[in-house]
């Protein structure tokens, strides 16, 4: 794709723009940060995150690794560790079933349970 450099800045400015405008309305949202996918979520006044581990698979695309329930309760910040469901629900549901990669014991037949 062709971009004139004279476009970039503003192209930089609608994307977070909009990203912004999604979290507005649905109160959390997620981006990548080099090997992790950092979950936010607006609780009042304050602006609360996780980050969930990403497996570089090739040269360009990363799966997102979810941890088992005791490992989420030992590494998430408190206000996370009794939410995995819903969190989990939240994030994945932009996410490619193919680019998710649940616990063994969260598998029945090749599907989550």
């Amino acid at each position: 794709m062709f971009v004139p450099i004279a476009g970039l800045p503003l192209w930089f400015l609608l994307r977070r723009a909009g990203r912004g405008a999604t979290f507005a309305v649905q109160g959390w949202g997620g981006r990548r940060f080099k090997n992790y996918w950092v979950y936010e979520e607006q609780q009042g006044k304050d602006r609360l995150s996780l980050s969930l581990k990403l497996r570089l698979v090739g040269n360009d695309r990363y799966v997102l690794v979810v941890p088992p329930a005791d490992e989420w309760r030992r590494t998430v910040p408190l206000w996370a560790v009794d939410r995995r469901a819903e969190i989990l629900g939240r994030v994945t549901q932009s996410w490619a079933p193919e680019d998710v990669e649940w616990p063994p014991e969260e598998f029945s037949g090749g599907r989550r349970r």
